[in-house]
């Protein structure tokens, strides 16, 4: 898929084909703008990918986006003065890890559950 000894810049274009060979998961994209891939990571440039395959298909998972079946992802976060985050404060090379738990970019979420079967 690239990365860092194969950059696009800024005005260029590149399409790239592969072959997915693996079953139904939940995984996860990110650039790889060396040597700052951690950090575009950590301050969101990166995305859910959903992998499907018939045998998920053929499961009595709940389906209907957003009211049954919700995506999930979560962070933990340091906040700093103003309530920002300072990647390069918290800076780690072991990791960046806070105190304090985001999900889906949230501080303490809540889900009205509408239906007895969630998939999250």
């Amino acid at each position: 898929d690239g990365g860092c000894h194969a950059p696009v810049y800024p005005g260029e274009s590149k399409h790239i084909d592969f072959t997915l060979e693996q079953p139904a998961t939940t995984l996860w994209l990110h650039a790889h703008p060396c040597p700052s891939t951690a950090e575009q990571v950590w301050h969101g440039l990166a995305a859910m990918v959903i992998v499907k395959d018939d045998h998920e298909a053929s499961l009595p998972l709940p389906r209907n986006y957003g009211v049954d079946d919700i995506p999930v992802i979560l962070q933990d976060r340091r906040f700093h003065e103003n309530n920002q985050w300072d990647y390069r404060a918290d800076y780690d090379p072991d990791g960046v890890a806070g105190p304090t738990a985001m999900i889906n970019g949230t501080i303490n979420p809540y889900f009205d559950v509408a239906t007895q079967k969630v998939r999250l």
